[in-house]
């Protein structure tokens, strides 16, 4: 059996966004990723932030990515 290769995008995310750790571990081959959803990385009070908006374009965000 083929190894799998799973990835903690945390770091990328923080340093490079969400969109590009993706990409980066895509780049790398990894078979899955352990995405960084924590509300820790964005500031609900903030406006502009994903988690100031609504559950639906929450869900959106993340679906599109």
């Amino acid at each position: 059996m083929d190894k799998k290769i799973s990835f903690a995008t945390g770091a990328l995310q923080r340093k490079f966004g969400d969109m590009r750790a993706i990409e980066i571990a895509k780049e790398i081959g990894a078979d899955a990723v352990d995405f960084d959803t924590s509300c820790e990385r964005w500031d609900y009070r903030s406006q502009g932030q994903i988690y100031s908006k609504s559950d639906d374009e929450i869900c959106e965000y993340f679906t599109a990515l």
